[in-house]
């Protein structure tokens, strides 16, 4: 085996391949634990994802009978984000016209900053 100037024979290299196994090996008892933290994991996993698909399909049977189901006929738009603006936005027909549920726009202020003294010395005016 030849790699960046190295000679190795076969027999070396499966040697040390062997004790590199052995050497990061874990210990019976850490090798257990993370097998069951990782198992009660997946099964959490596997749950939520249940969860979620129920949660999705309740969503999907309410939604249009709602104002924010016209959101889904939008390219990209699906069950999960419709129902996110619509749960925002509430009733539209509070509004006025469509510039109704835009952000208030940011008021420009003046902010003081005061520079701030090491410890034991007084502030300067």
């Amino acid at each position: 085996m030849r790699r960046r100037g190295a000679r190795i024979t076969r027999a070396k290299a499966a040697q040390v391949v062997e004790t590199a196994r052995e050497v990061l090996k874990l210990p019976e008892a850490d090798w257990n634990a993370a097998s069951a933290v990782l198992a009660a994991d997946v099964t959490f996993f596997i749950a939520l994802e249940e969860e979620i698909a129920k949660a999705t399909a309740e969503l999907s049977t309410v939604l249009p009978d709602t104002p924010a189901g016209i959101l889904t006929s939008l390219p990209g738009v699906g069950i999960v984000t419709a129902s996110a603006y619509g749960a925002a936005i509430g009733d539209p027909a509070r509004f006025k016209n469509a510039a109704g549920p835009t952000a208030p726009r940011p008021r420009p202020h003046r902010l003081r900053i005061r520079r701030q003294e090491p410890p034991g010395q007084p502030d300067q005016p």
